[in-house]
């Protein structure tokens, strides 16, 4: 169940959980206009995935990402020195295997041996956060290649738009540092209990492909981590996302572009810009 969610929250956290209290209209990509700005902006829902579900794009999409002038997503895989991440998601103290018991650790190193081909002992050093990404990416099925956030990362460079992140690795790193190693091993384990289950990604991306954001957030809610994960990795990334996007939007028409996941709910970002004073309209 768990594992599903990192698919819908971009680049290297993902994953959300919020109260479904009104119906969204069915649409992944959504219009901004209005409170002054020159022309209009987009806000497109991805998911961290290669599967060919992900891609079956509506007719507007495409057309408003060559509209735009500029592109925006979480985060700028420009600015993200893999090694520098790999550095920051070290344990401040202790040691990964301290707490696992016995049991789980061998279940999860034979998991690590049998499906990354590398043991657990490797990544003592590490959160478990780190290992569960690991794990969460080897697991997805039914990949194209790589993930629709970056594939439109690429094809903004390619009609050279200017790129913008709308967080950086060091804030990111925070946000996952702020979680309890409980809930982080938690997520790891449901994940591995998960492996072997395609179901719940099954079910995730039909309604994706249908644009049912409410939906995704109904089976996001199934698997609750308590208020501090989801002030830490959803709501508070919310508001610098809007936060930061606003001069981008108010300079020129620019497609943003962030894990679906991070749009609907009271304090998703589709809330926010409206409150802010923005028209946002499903196309």
């Amino acid at each position: 169940m768990v594992h599903r969610r990192i698919a819908a929250f971009a680049l290297l956290f993902f994953p959300f959980l919020l109260p479904l209290h009104s119906q969204t209209p069915k649409s992944l990509l959504w219009e901004i206009s209005g409170n002054g700005l020159k022309a209009p902006s987009y806000l497109y829902g991805t998911m961290h995935v290669g599967d060919k579900r992900a891609y079956k794009f509506s007719k507007a999409v495409m057309p408003s990402f060559g509209a735009a002038s500029s592109f925006a997503m979480e985060l700028d895989p420009a600015e993200a020195d893999p090694m520098a991440i790999m550095d920051m998601m070290k344990m401040d103290s202790g040691k990964l295997k301290d707490i696992f018991t016995d049991a789980e650790w061998n279940a999860l190193d034979a998991f690590m041996q049998e499906k990354l081909k590398t043991s657990l002992i490797s990544f003592n050093d590490y959160g478990p956060f780190f290992v569960y990404s690991m794990v969460a990416q080897a697991t997805m099925k039914n990949q194209k290649g790589q993930p629709l956030d970056l594939y439109f990362y690429k094809e903004a460079k390619k009609s050279q738009k200017t790129i913008h992140g709308l967080e950086t690795v060091e804030e990111q790193m925070t946000a996952i540092n702020r979680m309890p190693l409980q809930e982080q091993k938690k997520m790891l384990l449901d994940a591995i209990d998960a492996s072997e289950d395609s179901g719940d990604m099954d079910k995730m991306l039909k309604y994706y492909s249908k644009g049912d954001l409410d939906m995704l957030l109904k089976l996001s809610d199934e698997a609750d981590y308590g208020a501090e994960f989801e002030n830490a990795l959803v709501v508070d990334r919310n508001h610098v996302m809007v936060e930061r996007m606003e001069p981008l939007i108010k300079e020129k028409s620019t497609f943003v572009a962030v894990g679906a996941l991070h749009l609907p709910g009271e304090e998703g970002i589709l809330k926010l810009l409206e409150q802010e004073g923005y028209t946002v309209k499903p196309l």
